[in-house]
């Protein structure tokens, strides 16, 4: 048990790998930013699943796996976190895609597609 309550500490470490935009200074956006790129894994990977979206979830499941192994296996330096960022992102924008528009993206609103 001590394992898992120290990697969920270290799970919340490795949210925090963006650093804080330039345009921001003199205040530290990181905190809020690890946030919302959480939330956007979260919840991009909780619409995929109930929707059962092989392909969605074949994206996120990298970074799921190598989130998994940092936080069991390394003290998940913001460095190791940082490869994730990109997916993070993406992550984010097609949450937002995905609620915002109930589920209906561009492809589908675009004519001729059915």
């Amino acid at each position: 048990w001590d394992h898992a309550r120290a990697a969920a500490a270290v799970a919340v470490r490795g949210l925090f790998a963006e650093a804080s935009p330039r345009w921001a200074r003199p205040f530290d956006l990181a905190f809020a930013l690890g946030l919302l790129l959480a939330a956007g894994s979260v919840v991009a990977t909780a619409v995929a699943v109930r929707r059962r979206e092989l392909p969605t979830l074949a994206f996120l499941a990298p970074a799921w796996l190598l989130f998994g192994f940092h936080v069991a296996a390394t003290e998940l330096l913001p460095r190791y976190a940082a490869p994730l960022l990109p997916l993070a992102w993406s992550a984010l924008v097609l949450a937002l895609s995905r609620v915002g528009g109930r589920g209906a993206g561009p492809a589908r609103d675009s004519p001729g597609v059915p």
